[in-house]
């Protein structure tokens, strides 16, 4: 399992001016998606070279939970499962992956205290899934987590290849918005 930080607003990588130039000024959707992020996490089972059918999510929230009307508003698929934190974050909650998993499990997961905590995931795992949990040294996982190195580029450049191409085509899709980052997400993975 691994995760990454995706921004509500991803803006193409250039600009047009002039080599050289003090101050570019570029156009935005929303001011405040420019500085908002969330979280997406892939899973694969041990032994499958596939992943989980699912990709967890979960979206920046005031507070920490969906409103009734943006529940019922919000793009709802089979392969994702959503949730919700003040920091857009993936918190402890996020361990509702392991519905998704087999009799065994090996967690390879970065040292980020989220993932490195045995006795929360042993409170919230079942109690018939057996583990193993290898945590990846600081620092390091950026080279060798098969996620970081192999799925996450590809995914987030294809991700990153739509939004650029409805900015500068200028097309009416508000990119920032909860249902579009859903449908697109779902779409590609």
């Amino acid at each position: 399992m691994h995760q990454s930080g995706f921004g509500y607003e991803k803006r193409p990588g250039r600009t047009p001016d002039f080599v050289g130039a003090k101050h570019v000024l570029a156009l935005t959707q929303s001011q405040s998606s420019m500085t908002h992020s969330y979280t997406v996490m892939m899973c694969v089972p041990p032994g499958v070279r596939k992943f989980l059918p699912v990709l967890f999510i979960t979206l920046q929230e005031p507070n920490e939970i969906f409103g009734r009307l943006v529940k019922k508003s919000m793009f709802k698929a089979s392969n994702l499962y959503v949730t919700a934190s003040t920091s857009g974050k993936i918190t402890m909650e996020l361990y509702s992956f392991f519905p998704h998993t087999n009799q065994r499990c090996i967690f390879l997961a970065d040292s980020l205290s989220t993932f490195s905590d045995q006795e929360t995931v042993e409170g919230v795992k079942p109690e018939e899934l057996e583990h193993e949990m290898i945590t990846i040294p600081p620092k390091v996982a950026g080279q060798i987590q098969p996620l970081d190195v192999l799925c996450f580029p590809m995914f987030t450049g294809c991700f990153r290849k739509v939004t650029n191409w409805i900015f500068l085509n200028n097309q009416p899709a508000q990119v920032h918005h909860r249902y579009v980052i859903l449908k697109m997400h779902s779409l590609i993975y």
